[in-house]
């Protein structure tokens, strides 16, 4: 599930634009031996949306980043386990970068007065190892929007939805509870 998500350390400098993403991430596992894991790779494709939008589907998303799992997370059998997926992004203030940096600067700027900007994140390219099983679930996505604000504090999820097709590990997810956790918020 995916807990919180924090905008840390935004400096909106004339040259350049530097932040760091934290996406809090939480998994239960509330299998017994012998379903214990390991979650080897997630990643989560990061857009930022215009929190002046009303209509969700006109919102433009424009391109922020990807941020990472930075190192494999073991999951015991009956447990709970929290874990954080990382970006550090430096963006360059040139042509490429205007419409995102001029946003950053509408929402948490000097004369912003909520200090608060939006965020979709996708969450693609899961890799678990569950037992003595490889389970690739890079064709499911789960995406999550929030409102974040621009002083570092978590912000929580205002909308979540999953995409996903066939599998070849489609018996494994209707069976392991820890899986379908993970893949369904």
């Amino acid at each position: 599930e995916i807990q919180r998500m924090r905008l840390e350390g935004l400096t909106l400098g004339v040259a350049q634009t530097t932040f760091s993403l934290n996406i809090d991430v939480s998994l239960q596992n509330p299998n017994g031996w012998p379903f214990s894991g390991t979650v080897s790779s997630v990643d989560a494709t990061v857009y930022s949306i215009d929190k002046l939008e009303e209509d969700e589907q006109d919102e433009e998303a424009i391109y922020v980043g990807v941020a990472s799992l930075p190192s494999p997370v073991a999951i015991e059998t009956n447990s709970d386990v929290s874990f954080n997926v990382l970006a550090d992004l430096s963006l360059q203030n040139d042509a490429s970068t205007l419409t995102l940096v001029n946003r950053l600067n509408r929402d948490c700027g000097a004369t912003s007065e909520e200090k608060e900007t939006k965020f979709r994140v996708v969450i693609t390219n899961t890799l678990i190892s569950l037992g003595s099983k490889d389970i690739d679930l890079r064709d499911r996505e789960i995406t999550v929007s929030f409102l974040a604000p621009c002083d570092g504090s978590a912000s929580v999820p205002i909308s979540t939805s999953t995409d996903s097709q066939d599998s070849s590990d489609a018996e494994v997810l209707t069976t392991t509870t820890l899986v379908v956790l993970l893949v369904i918020p």
